[in-house]
């Protein structure tokens, strides 16, 4: 008679050949970072392309200064016509300093909450749940949790869900930067660490800083969204330092422009005076551009997917949703990225399917 161990084994290995193995790619999102909502044609075609569902929209910024606590540049809707996606996950950017000084009024909650609906209401935006984007540290930890379990319990109260953005650092030391009381977090994977003129260090995706920050032996106790970037800027360097940044410089516009000359090493040097992007360029100063490119995204996605728990509903966000950026990473090579930080499911073969051989030409 068979022992129980054999039966057990035969039983496992029939349910493994009715069983296929499928890789299920992560979905997509958008950040859109904008002060005025439009969506170009542009926009349209690669939400449409790559099936987006849902964009992550910044509604507002919430700052302390002499006036105190409040939100400041509020979106603006110009037209969300024939938008498709299903739904809008509103996000508000609260600076670290909010929750620094004086305790943050109780009724802070509320006005998020209440100018959150203002906004989607009347721009006739989906809007479905919020993220909260906030690099908080120990000094201020306390204040934003709080802050977080309000709006929580009053989103549950809804049936919706609250987001909470989440730095590198966050994530490499949960026993000591604590874990927010929210429903899910983004890993933000860019920003990586202080700018510097060296050509040989990029601060947008940097893969030796990625690898040190994700490898720990704790394992984040939330489920996990992946965020990317799509966008480049280049740093304006003087006597030899980063002094101001112009944001999405392009390679093809620095070689553009006759007052820059293309250096060996890595920078572009300004032959004379003039204004970029709302900056004046001294006659003299540099200009290091970083922009990821699309092997050092696949690098990232590759060891995301790696060290990071399997997620079969996780999404990657590209930041942000922009012409420049549609234009330089085109939908094919997001929908690869995807692939790569998706995660392999098992699923039963068809009823049909037999494991006789095809019928067909006899050899």
């Amino acid at each position: 008679m068979p022992s129980p161990q054999r039966i057990l084994l035969a039983l496992l290995l029939a349910l493994l050949a009715g069983c296929r193995q499928e890789r299920v790619a992560a979905k997509a999102s958008f950040y859109v970072w904008r002060t005025r909502l439009e969506l170009s044609q542009a926009d349209h075609k690669a939400l449409s392309e790559l099936k987006v569902q849902r964009l992550r929209v910044r509604l507002f910024d919430v700052v302390r200064d002499g006036d105190g606590i409040h939100p400041v540049g509020k979106l603006h809707v110009a037209s969300m016509d024939a938008i498709p996606v299903t739904e809008i996950l509103p996000v508000v950017f609260l600076r670290e300093a909010v929750f620094r000084g004086t305790p943050v009024p109780a009724g802070l909650a509320g006005q998020i909450l209440s100018e959150r609906d203002k906004i989607c209401q009347e721009g006739k935006l989906r809007c479905r749940g919020m993220e909260l984007d906030c690099d908080w540290t120990p000094g201020s930890r306390q204040g934003y949790f709080d802050l977080c379990k309000v709006l929580s319990d009053s989103l549950h109260a809804r049936n919706e869900m609250l987001h909470s953005t989440l730095r590198l650092h966050q994530y490499h030391s949960p026993a000591q930067t604590g874990v927010p009381p929210v429903d899910r977090l983004t890993l933000m994977a860019y920003n990586m660490g202080p700018t510097t003129a060296s050509p040989a260090r990029q601060s947008i995706l940097d893969m030796k800083e990625l690898a040190r920050w994700l490898d720990t032996k704790s394992v984040y106790p939330k489920p996990l969204d992946v965020a990317l970037p799509l966008y480049s800027w280049a740093l304006v360097v003087r006597d030899g330092n980063p002094v101001d940044i112009l944001q999405q410089a392009t390679a093809s516009e620095l070689d553009s422009l006759p007052w820059l000359e293309a250096r060996s090493d890595g920078l572009w040097k300004a032959k004379q005076g003039f204004f970029l992007h709302g900056l004046w360029i001294r006659k003299d100063d540099g200009l290091k551009l970083e922009s990821p490119d699309v092997s050092s995204l696949r690098k990232a996605a590759d060891l995301l997917a790696r060290k990071l728990p399997a997620q079969t509903d996780r999404e990657v966000i590209y930041f942000d949703l922009s012409e420049s950026a549609l234009a330089a990473h085109p939908a094919p090579e997001l929908r690869d990225l995807q692939e790569r930080l998706g995660t392999d499911s098992v699923k039963p073969l068809p009823a049909a399917t037999s494991l006789r051989a095809p019928v067909g030409r006899q050899h």
